[in-house]
């Protein structure tokens, strides 16, 4: 007990320093900003980048405390695991071991980093009987699938009381797909759903955005019609928010949330309930329109003047939709075709506001909703990514997730929960009662 007591206290002790860091990079950041001399700006660089390191360091020395406090000691499990890819590297071009070589990089990679849990000791037993010839290499790939399948899984699940605690207090950006309010079983329609009610009769196979780039372009339709026609898709009547939506309402701490949605169920699922800020990117015009629900007026303003209105730290949830979305009967921001996209690529860093960024680099991302079977997820995700520290902590969690769908993820530095949303959504919500 004494010692889980050092190891708090000197856990929280570090979380201070990194709390101090990260408000003396976040300031930097904005004095960089403002700054107009070339020479004074590389030096604000060179501070930012040496402070950046030193918050890394300190997040592995909390990483590893963490991992001590649950009784897990990650320095040995690195040494551990080390031997483990050792043991294995015989067998790197074995076509029977190299079935599950893919799985298995997975599994030392969390282990590596999150420490060795107790079920985590199978599997390296496994590798040490194949390794001594123990077992054959059929055997070995038979025992592990066995180890790895769906029964084992919810054993290795996420911490829902640590998850909740973190949703409670801030510490999390969620990162919302286009498919959420519909994957939680509101009355609203799926992208497929959406491609078929603009196709009509027609054979299409294809993309949304492939399909808005031909209505966009179609002499017979052009972007107000198709705007229309979407605008139409996401007015149901009675849509019942979702149990995720009305926790998100009830939660006192501000959160950060970016949503990649069309619809705007959240929204109106918070309206009333706690004060939110919605900011839309104009990437035509590299503007940012910033509309708080209890104000009447639309704010434009430049990304960087963002900082300058604070919404978080005065009580707003923030939401920014990375693809835009219908201002008023007039105005839209929307992605919807191939050359808005096009565009989002080439723009996304210059009207994504920093206040943002430095928000993100401090917090724990979940991705949920997202599926990156298609390329415009993809864009979305590695963008994301990209836009704040790649090391900080990030989750997704999918049903079923498929080869490419790990390799994504993994490639993108999320960490996978193979999980049903609404499952985990379920748990989430009685752990934070």
């Amino acid at each position: 007990m004494l010692r889980k007591q050092f190891l708090a206290a000197e856990l929280e002790e570090l979380k201070k320093q990194w709390d101090l860091l990260c408000k003396r990079i976040t300031s930097l950041e904005e004095e960089r900003t403002l700054e107009t001399r070339g020479e004074e700006r590389l030096r604000l660089e060179r501070t930012i980048t040496q402070l950046k390191e030193e918050r890394k360091c300190l997040e592995k020395e909390m990483l590893k405390l963490e991992a001590q406090a649950k009784g897990r000691d990650v320095v040995n499990s690195s040494e551990r695991v080390q031997q483990a890819k050792t043991q294995l590297m015989v067998y790197a071009f074995d076509p029977v071991v190299g079935e599950v070589a893919q799985r298995i990089g997975i599994e030392l990679h969390r282990m590596e980093q999150e420490g060795i849990a107790p079920e985590d000791e199978v599997i390296l037993q496994t590798i040490r009987d194949l390794d001594e010839q123990r077992l054959s290499t059929t055997d070995f790939v038979r025992a592990f699938k066995k180890l790895v399948s769906e029964e084992r899984r919810p054993k290795t699940g996420p911490e829902y009381a640590a998850l909740a605690d973190r949703l409670q207090r801030g510490r999390v950006a969620l990162c919302l797909g286009q498919e959420l309010s519909h994957l939680l079983g509101a009355s609203l329609p799926s992208t497929e759903q959406i491609i078929k009610h603009l196709v009509g009769e027609q054979d299409f196979q294809g993309p949304l955005s492939q399909l808005c780039e031909q209505e966009e372009i179609s002499l017979s339709s052009g972007r107000t019609e198709l705007v229309d026609r979407i605008r139409s898709l996401f007015r149901p009547k009675n849509t019942t928010p979702p149990p995720l939506y009305d926790l998100l309402a009830q939660l006192e701490t501000p959160l950060l949330i970016i949503s990649t949605a069309y619809d705007d169920l959240l929204e109106q699922s918070l309206q009333g309930r706690r004060k939110f800020a919605v900011i839309y990117p104009n990437m035509r015009e590299k503007t940012c329109l910033l509309r708080y629900s209890d104000q009447r007026e639309l704010i434009v303003c430049t990304p960087e003047e963002i900082s300058t209105h604070k919404p978080l730290e005065h009580g707003y949830t923030l939401i920014y939709r990375l693809r835009g979305g219908i201002i008023d009967d007039d105005r839209e921001t929307l992605l919807l075709s191939e050359r808005d996209y096009f565009s989002f690529t080439k723009l996304i860093e210059q009207v994504f506001p920093d206040y943002l960024g430095n928000k993100l680099d401090k917090c724990a991302l979940w991705f949920l909703g997202h599926h990156p079977e298609s390329w415009e997820e993809r864009l979305l995700v590695k963008s994301l990514q990209e836009l704040r520290d790649s090391r900080s902590l990030a989750l997704v969690i999918q049903q079923k997730l498929s080869d490419f769908s790990r390799s994504f993820w993994k490639d993108n530095n999320v960490h996978c929960f193979d999980l049903n949303l609404s499952d985990f959504v379920r748990e989430l919500v009685r752990e934070a009662a």
